[in-house]
């Protein structure tokens, strides 16, 4: 069958006739992965469900990952509108919420950069050990600079939580407490 899509993207060369062995072939494939992702989805659901059972609140859990994953400035954007949205709906959170940051990085100040640069390579090679399960040799900054030493201090700080952290009994295969 000759494929008529004439919004092919970059890369698709319109020209090639698909066959029905090729077809198949990529059904298969595409199966396949829909398998394996469904067996990966059924894990983290059973790792979910250990992690409540060790009394991990999941959705606090699940948003302090996303703040991990922001910079300073979205960071401090998701907390101050999350209090402002609270206070508008009138939620009791109390005068507890109100978080203070320090100031947003001025851009044009290099010390100011290269402290947030170190700070944030101490952040990532702590989660690249305790989240990521990476070891100390994948390390992206170059070697003898600041950044590369402060992740070598987070990864080893990460590696020291999980151990010591990681001590908890897992739920057994019986347990069947639902997720979401």
């Amino acid at each position: 069958m000759k494929d008529t899509n004439s919004e092919a993207g970059e890369g698709h060369n319109s020209a090639v006739e698909c066959t029905r062995a090729d077809f198949l072939s990529w059904v298969k494939t595409l199966s396949d992965i829909e398998h394996k992702l469904d067996a990966l989805k059924a894990e983290k659901k059973k790792a979910r469900k250990q992690a409540r059972a060790a009394g991990v609140v999941l959705g606090d859990m699940d948003a302090a990952l996303k703040l991990c994953d922001m910079n300073q400035a979205d960071a401090q954007a998701h907390v101050t509108n999350l209090a402002t949205y609270a206070e508008w709906l009138e939620a009791p959170i109390g005068h507890q919420f109100k978080i203070e940051f320090p100031n947003v990085i001025d851009e044009d100040d290099d010390d100011a950069r290269m402290a947030e640069l170190v700070s944030k390579a101490r952040r990532d090679g702590f989660h690249a050990a305790l989240r990521d399960g990476k070891s100390s040799a994948e390390n992206p900054h170059p070697g003898g600079s600041d950044a590369c030493a402060a992740w070598h201090e987070g990864h080893k700080k990460g590696l020291e939580v999980k151990a010591a952290e990681t001590s908890v009994e897992p739920m057994g295969d019986d347990d069947t407490d639902d997720d979401d």
